[in-house]
């Protein structure tokens, strides 16, 4: 999809009036007195992240292939044993 295309051209406003607490605008006026310009960037933000979501099951999966191909593949190389010590089970 073409975003330009997709875009209304930055003179076309629009208004929508949220309502929010008070506390909400007393905790956004204290990062940027410009409610409006803060709320817009908020929502700018969360579209781009739903818009773009979290590949991150691939990359898990795709980095676990990696490491399992990276195992030895007998068992005994999996610990070296010169750095074990065996203790005797006191009961």
């Amino acid at each position: 999809m073409n975003h330009a295309a997709a875009q209304a051209p930055m003179d076309a406003q629009g208004q929508v009036m949220v309502a929010i607490s008070a506390d909400l605008a007393n905790r956004i006026g204290l990062i940027d007195p410009n409610h409006g310009r803060f709320v817009v960037a908020a929502i700018e933000r969360e579209l781009a992240r739903r818009q773009n979501p979290p590949r991150t099951i691939q990359f898990v999966d795709e980095g676990f292939a990696d490491w399992c191909a990276m195992l030895p593949t007998e068992e005994e190389d999996l610990v070296d044993m010169s750095t074990v010590t065996w203790i005797e089970d006191p009961t």
